[in-house]
């Protein structure tokens, strides 16, 4: 390892391997969450979005220095996805001072579960067969003194916990890595299958954390998340692991017998990914190195398709899209010193387009997924620059929003509910960022004649909501030419209007109608205007101006302005 790389390894692990949710079905049929979408681990989106231009809908603030990549799942069974979030502290920090964090779709704290060292949320799953799911964190260190680092299982439901596996304490301690979740021993019930910081590869019964097998001595330690499927059509499931020191291996999951070992270069970092790249049935492996070997594509039987170095520094996962439409997988991956992003064709490695970042590192595996409902991907790409879109395609970028520096890999998921995809990511300021689509911003304003009538109504009902307290209050509290209203009666004599013509109080009057229009939610202060009569550009500028206008004018083209501009929102004419 240069010394680059290695001054960068404890943030690289957080950015390679603290991965986002994804589900697929097991061997019981039950839900699986894990990094990458699925067990593959190909970095591809199943939920689709409404995004064209990002905006940060909320924060969520960790006890640490840098927010790992979250799961989404449904944890208590009430329909509602949950977000599990870890945190990572480099040096310095207490022992048992992290934490792992289960939110509300809202950024609220359901729990959270005390961790030793850099928590990290790996995997979601139904372990023990009882139709509950359970949570599977990890927490590890890049020190031999740790000890007692490994996987954790929690209760999803309220954080109780479960089993506990620990590592050896030498060298290196616990998983960085998102396991692979599928029946190991036959008893029809998930197991977990990880490489390991101690050098070792583990199989773990699923209900005790029970070593089914164990493969030791591999020479260095795993950091990397485990992609599992059948890669050479023998109707067995595989799964591959690669050391830092760049040898890959491909073991039978049932067994751990090695299938093959292959030297593919210097340092591999980041997690890989399954696909058929050739169109011949069967997956390849892709990996990405740092140092030196590039880009890998790997067949089944350990020979290599193809390997590129164009691009020859990559902490990056490769996600695995259809770039050039011909019906095939290709390959998008990243370089992290000299921030590119490029597509390398599915068969050969071929280039197929570049783009470069700003920035001067860029770390977190890439994403694929719809972003803008548009039935065409985006690749979501982190930098120390922020989070950027690029058309998959062609590489063309989209859209760029500016964020601290990004340390894990983008969860497209609907946390809501609202049928449209946000983003959670993980930064280098502690926080979770959730983007997603402005907010809509209200209009159904009421006219002066639905107002005059809600003073007559007692009891809301329907669509009548009457004039309550509250709404009197929130004018008063927010209104410099109403400060003095007080109760209902004195709302409602304005709103009845003057007995003349009286300029002024025809003006309050609309005045009046359109703050409990505002009150009442019916209309957002927000809401841009283009009205002929008024060089404001939205329902509160404009509201301000009236109330600017009453409060120094006695000039009656002014107070009739006024009126005119509160008349024609009251109205819906923006």
């Amino acid at each position: 390892m240069n010394a680059f790389a290695a001054a960068l390894l404890c943030v690289v692990v957080l950015s390679a391997l603290a991965a986002p949710a994804g589900r697929t079905t097991g061997p019981s049929d039950g839900t699986i969450v894990v990094s990458r979408y699925d067990l593959a681990r190909t970095g591809v989106a199943a939920d689709i979005g409404y995004i064209t231009s990002p905006v940060v809908r909320w924060t969520f603030q960790t006890n640490g220095t840098v927010a790992t990549s979250p799961l989404a799942a449904d944890l208590d069974g009430d329909g509602a996805l949950e977000i599990v979030l870890g945190e990572f502290k480099p040096g310095g920090a207490a022992d048992g001072s992290r934490l792992a964090y289960i939110l509300d779709a809202q950024g609220a704290v359901e729990y959270t579960v005390p961790m030793r060292f850099n928590s990290v949320a790996s995997a979601v799953a139904d372990l023990d067969g009882d139709g509950t799911l359970e949570l599977v964190l990890s927490d590890a260190s890049h020190t031999d003194e740790a000890g007692g680092l490994g996987y954790h299982v929690f209760n999803g439901e309220d954080g109780s916990p479960g089993w506990t596996f620990t590592t050896s304490t030498s060298p290196g301690e616990g998983f960085f890595a998102s396991p692979a979740v599928t029946d190991v021993d036959g008893d029809g019930l998930f197991d977990l299958i990880a490489g390991a910081m101690d050098d070792t590869a583990y199989a773990l019964r699923g209900t005790d954390g029970f070593v089914l097998w164990s493969v030791p001595q591999l020479g260095h330690y795993v950091r990397h998340s485990s992609p599992i499927a059948d890669v050479d059509g023998d109707g067995a499931l595989e799964v591959t692991m690669h050391t830092e020191a760049g040898v890959a291996y491909l073991f039978d999951a049932a067994t751990a017998a090695t299938e093959w070992t292959i030297d593919l270069g210097d340092i591999v970092a980041a997690t890989p990914a399954m696909g058929d790249l050739d169109g011949d049935g069967v997956p390849e492996i892709v990996y990405s190195l740092v140092v030196d070997g590039g880009v890998v594509a790997v067949r089944g039987d350990g020979s290599i398709l193809w390997q590129q170095r164009a691009h020859d520094f990559s902490y990056r996962s490769p996600t695995l899209v259809d770039v050039d439409g011909d019906g095939l997988l290709d390959v998008v991956e990243g370089d992290s010193n000299d921030p590119a992003v490029a597509a390398y064709r599915g068969t050969d490695g071929g280039i197929l387009w570049e783009w470069r970042a700003s920035s001067a590192w860029a770390s977190g595996p890439l994403v694929t997924a719809d972003i803008d409902a548009d039935g065409a991907n985006e690749v979501l790409v982190g930098t120390d620059a922020g989070l950027t879109a690029l058309d998959a395609a062609t590489g063309t970028l989209e859209w760029e929003i500016a964020l601290p520096p990004i340390r894990g890999e983008p969860l497209v998921r609907d946390i809501d509910g609202d049928g449209g995809a946000e983003i959670l990511v993980g930064a280098g300021d502690g926080k979770l960022y959730v983007l997603g689509t402005p907010e809509p911003l209200s209009f159904e304003p009421r006219t002066i004649g639905y107002w005059k009538h809600q003073c007559t109504v007692g009891t809301p009902r329907g669509d009548h909501v009457g004039v309550p307290q509250s709404f009197v209050d929130a004018v008063r509290a927010q209104s410099r030419v109403f400060g003095h209203v007080s109760t209902k009666a004195d709302v409602c004599a304005i709103l009845d209007g003057p007995k003349g013509n009286d300029m002024r109080a025809r003006a309050e009057q609309q005045l009046m109608a359109l703050w409990l229009n505002v009150v009442s939610g019916f209309v957002d202060l927000r809401v841009p205007i283009d009205l002929p009569m008024t060089a404001t550009t939205t329902v509160g500028d404009a509201i301000e101006d009236a109330e600017n206008t009453l409060r120094t004018s006695s000039v009656r083209s002014d107070l009739e302005r006024a009126k005119d501009v509160c008349d024609a929102l009251n109205n819906g004419r923006r």
